[in-house]
Formats: C-alpha cells, structure tokens, sequence
C-alpha cells in the first residue's frame, strides 16, 4: 500500500544526500555535485508528483545507471570549457551538442575539476 507523504525540500534534500554515503566511491567533491543536481531537481519539482519515491533507487540508479562523473584531465580541453560554459548559461541539456567525449544527455553539475552528467 501506497500513502501520500509531504517533506520539507530540506528534509527530502538530506534524505537522498544521507544515502549518497552508502557509495564509499564516492569523494566529498563528487557528493557535492550529486548534492547540487538534488537541489536543482528539488527546485525544479521533479518530486512535486504522484511518483513512487524510493530513496534508495532514485539515488543508486543515478550512481550505477544514469550519472557520471567527468574529470577535466580526461575530457578534451574544448569539452571541459564548452561544458561548463554551457552549464554557466543555465543550459544543462546538451543532447544536441557535440563533444570528442561521445554523447552527453544533460549537465547536472560543475565543480572546479569535475563535472556531473546524466547519459
């Protein structure tokens, strides 16, 4: 059985946070990004639906299946900064660009080396 349950966005923002700790893969920088892509999700209303929310699947999918992390000395020097200008103009889908790395769906976050994509 399903209930209905309304969070505070800072409580919510904590929970999916909390379980990024389950991933020891995960450095402090990357769980900042992850961080600011929940934050910006939050914001956004991703959550302001009638879904089904699952903590520990929204956050393990996007580790395993739907998020990575790029670091700056793996991407061309064209891709980084093409990035995160495109990132700083609030532009984060970027299906339709082109980068020397392969295809990239949208740009959740940019830290100073690294940034978070979703594929």
């Amino acid at each position: 059985m399903l209930v209905n349950v309304r969070l505070d966005s800072d409580i919510l923002l904590d929970m999916l946070v909390d379980r990024l700790d389950y991933w020891t893969s995960l450095d402090k920088e990357d769980k900042k990004l992850f961080k600011e892509m929940y934050r910006q999700s939050i914001e956004g209303g991703v959550f302001n639906n009638d879904m089904e929310f699952n903590v520990m699947q929204i956050v393990d999918n996007d580790v395993v299946n739907w998020c990575s992390i790029l670091y700056k000395d793996e991407l061309s020097k064209k891709d980084f900064n093409k990035l995160k200008k495109l990132y700083d103009n609030r532009e984060r889908d970027v299906s339709c660009e082109s980068f020397d790395y392969g295809n990239i769906a949208f740009i959740e976050a940019v830290g100073d080396d690294k940034i978070l994509v979703r594929w």
